[in-house]
């Protein structure tokens, strides 16, 4: 069935503008920084704009940046969102590759793609077909219906018919934070999630690994510790400067590492900002903002205390309906404070990246020597009660093995680390960014190079802080004296 007949089988009308009704909303207004990729040429929000590339339509909220990308004077690719090349240099208006339109594209594209650092969806159309890619860790979340062909940011936006909700998950569990969907499911029967570092093919609506797929990406095992350490600081500088000399940014600034090392690697920098600022919710929040207020005084940057209470049943209503009640609801405590938050700003964040510590890897030496164990590794997923022995997808175990195999053998053995990237990132932190319309959430973390660098530094190293520790040392000796919150 094609996108344009499958309206002929229901409403005809767009499941985000009945969502939209229910809550008495603009859907334009609700469904901002939101977008549609299909073959009909009607968008499915009337203020959104649209651009053809191949044989289908971007339809996409007006607040949502495009990047047109030429080979030889054809449009190729079209990516939405926000990106930095290889370089650290914001992507803007139009990008004219040195390349041939032709069957080697396809994969020039790819290499080119995976240099990319930030929040976006990327579209390509060349000779060897249409694809579609998400960004790293899946910050921009992209789903899509194998019924209909349609592709777009969350269930509302791509479904013109209810929510058939699949009989193998307790769904409800999913919205109160006590599991998460995982390897590409969601809540539709029909409809699936683009895994990170994966392309859908939209001929066939089949994904398969773009990266990586080559063992020579673990080069930097080679290196000595503190080479990965100084690599690791000009990339998070480069990224971090990039951001902030690129657009109007804000820094949220924690008593936590992560926060910290990305001031401290690009402080000469901070200035830039427009503002640096923490949530107070409560007593931990509070005590975060206390921390975070010393190191800005310590650095010389001026600190805001954004205070807000959580958010009612109304907020959280606004929430799922944004989000497509694919994630958890876990991020509904910062839909307040993000609303104060100045508008059409990106927000730099450096509070989600577990890599650096070995976040996924069990503490147990045996079990850290141990990274095929499917049981554990299967664990990992995070999908909690989500699922349990009674109600579980049947293809549950075999979807896990394809996706641990598509790695490369070497990249096998950080499975655990991959599966933190790709399965547990786009399910909570990724989808649930629909639900802040004020800003842009970006972090700098987010490059492959960065992964690859991490995953050079054994586990249980990671966990005992060495790359953390080994960044602060270099960059921040003065904030040493400041405890971690």
């Amino acid at each position: 069935m094609t996108d344009t007949t499958s309206r002929l089988h229901g409403s005809g009308i767009c499941l985000a503008i009945e969502e939209a009704e229910k809550l008495n909303l603009e859907p334009s207004d609700l469904y901002s920084g939101q977008f549609q990729f299909s073959r009909d040429s009607t968008p499915p929000i009337a203020e959104y704009l649209s651009v053809k590339i191949g044989e289908r339509y971007l339809h996409h909220s007006a607040s949502l940046d495009i990047v047109r990308i030429f080979a030889a004077d054809t449009l190729c690719a079209i990516l939405i969102g926000v990106a930095l090349n290889a370089e650290g240099k914001l992507l803007a208006g139009d990008l004219k590759l040195d390349l041939k339109y032709d069957s080697d594209l396809h994969r020039k594209l790819e290499e080119i793609i995976a240099g990319f650092v930030g929040r976006f969806a990327v579209f390509t159309s060349t000779p060897s077909g249409q694809y579609v890619y998400t960004d790293t860790v899946g910050e921009m979340g992209v789903v899509f219906d194998r019924e209909t062909g349609i592709v777009g940011s969350t269930l509302p936006i791509i479904l013109y018919r209810p929510i058939n909700e699949r009989d193998d998950f307790l769904h409800i569990k999913v919205q109160k934070s006590l599991g998460q969907y995982s390897l590409g499911y969601t809540t539709d029967k029909s409809c699936w999630r683009l895994m990170p570092n994966h392309s859908l093919k939209l001929d066939t609506f089949e994904q398969a690994r773009f990266w990586p797929t080559d063992n020579a990406l673990m080069e930097p095992r080679r290196l000595r510790h503190d080479e990965v350490i100084d690599r690791l600081i000009a990339l998070l500088r480069q990224n971090t400067v990039g951001f902030l000399e690129g657009k109007p940014c804000l820094m949220a600034l924690s008593g936590g590492q992560d926060s910290r090392m990305l001031l401290a690697a690009s402080r000469d920098k901070m200035h830039l900002a427009k503002m640096i600022f923490g949530t107070d919710f409560g007593w931990n929040s509070g005590r975060d903002c206390d921390a975070a207020e010393i190191i800005a005084e310590r650095v010389g940057l001026s600190f805001k205390r954004i205070t807000g209470n959580k958010p009612k049943r109304w907020g959280k209503r606004v929430f799922l309906a944004r989000v497509g009640y694919a994630v958890n609801a876990g991020g509904t405590d910062s839909i307040k404070i993000y609303n104060k938050l100045p508008k059409d700003h990106l927000l730099i964040r450096g509070n989600v990246f577990g890599l650096t510590r070995a976040n996924d890897w069990n503490p147990r030496k045996d079990s850290v020597a141990n990274p095929s164990n499917v049981r554990f590794g299967m664990k990992r997923l995070k999908m909690g009660q989500a699922i349990s022995d009674e109600i579980r997808p049947s293809d549950l175990k075999k979807r896990y093995l394809d996706w641990r195999n598509s790695l490369p053998d070497l990249c096998r053995e950080n499975s655990l680390d991959f599966s933190f990237c790709e399965n547990y990132l786009p399910n909570s932190l990724g989808a649930r960014n629909y639900s802040h319309t004020n800003v842009t959430l970006v972090n700098p973390f987010a490059d492959r190079r960065i992964i690859m660098l991490c995953l050079a530094i054994p586990p249980l190293e990671r966990k005992h802080l060495l790359i953390n520790e080994g960044i602060l040392n270099k960059t921040a000796p003065d904030l040493a004296d400041i405890p971690f919150v």
